[in-house]
């Protein structure tokens, strides 16, 4: 089983903050009206929300392999013509900020204890006939938590001649695609791994177990779990069977990265057998805030070296 690990009073900062969590941290700020997520065509994805007094605020979500993982958390204000004096919004700015003048009014700062951190203000007249006379006033702050990894490198090479699987390519919401995926995956690892122990085909044999028996009934679906599990191994100490639950509610929130994290998870219980605390740290029993790409990439590795052992040490 797969249960997320929230516990709101940890949220101190942006790089803290995932997409599974906006809606309570909207809340928790003080914007919990008109919870709304929506998804650019680029990729990024914004929650937002507004208070009693109608501002509001937002955090965007960039992909990981657009922006370097950027979160930027912005608020909207929009105040009358005669609540706002440009030249005076100028004169306010703090040293720090450098004012560019592009349609609209913006200045930017970058804390320097913190190079990854910058802050954004900016304000521009919103004409009729939507806004009327008023001025939009944003302000807006922003984490990048870290350099985007090359995606060429997010992927694997099979040993069938199928060339380079790259898992940012997987469509995520075929939950079956990616047990094939992890099949692949896990054969193309253990043959050069069973090569530096012995070239005897018994001993191939051997680690080569139940995983790459395709043959087995394979069950993987959606189907409402309960509240905040994420999915959950049915078949797990039943070789005969792979049989995993995906919440839809919960998957259509995450990023790639997390979700392949989650079904490799499952498959650790299915396929391996391993219970939580076993098989290194992609089975622990919760789901880490940040998953990234990398993370993901090193913690299957730990997990299929963990059941490569295992298997010796039975034999």
């Amino acid at each position: 089983m797969f249960v997320p690990f929230i516990s709101f009073g940890q949220y101190k900062s942006l790089d803290e903050l995932t997409e599974d969590d906006a809606a309570y941290y909207l809340k928790l700020e003080g914007h919990g009206e008109n919870i709304t997520r929506r998804v650019e065509a680029n990729g990024i994805v914004e929650w937002s929300g507004r208070n009693a007094n109608k501002v509001w605020m937002s955090y965007e979500f960039f992909p990981e392999l657009l922006g370097g993982g950027l979160t930027n958390k912005v608020k909207t204000y929009l105040v009358n013509d005669d609540e706002i004096n440009v030249q005076k919004w100028i004169n306010r700015l703090p040293s720090s900020q450098k004012l560019y003048n592009s349609g609209q009014y913006n200045a930017s700062s970058i804390d320097e204890s913190n190079p990854n951190f910058k802050k954004w203000m900016s304000i521009g007249r919103r004409s009729k006939p939507y806004y009327g006379n008023l001025y939009m006033y944003i302000l807006k702050e922003g984490v990048k938590l870290k350099d985007p990894p090359d995606p060429n490198t997010i992927g694997f090479e099979t040993l069938d001649g199928g060339g380079f699987i790259n898992f940012i390519k997987q469509d995520t919401f075929d939950l079956r695609g990616m047990i094939t995926t992890f099949m692949l995956d896990y054969y193309s690892y253990y043959i050069p791994k069973i090569k530096s122990y012995s070239d005897e085909p018994e001993f191939e044999n051997l680690l080569k177990g139940d995983v790459v028996n395709i043959q087995k009934s394979i069950n993987i679906s959606f189907n409402q779990l309960e509240k905040g599990v994420i999915a959950i191994a049915l078949g797990k100490d039943d070789d005969s069977k792979v049989d995993i639950l995906v919440n839809p509610d919960l998957w259509k929130n995450f990023n790639d990265s997390k979700k392949f994290y989650i079904i490799y998870h499952e498959l650790g219980h299915d396929l391996f057998n391993f219970n939580h605390g076993n098989g290194g740290k992609m089975m622990f029993n919760y789901a880490d805030k940040k998953i990234g790409w990398e993370d993901f990439m090193s913690d299957r590795i730990n997990m299929f070296e963990s059941y490569i052992a295992k298997l010796i040490l039975e034999e």
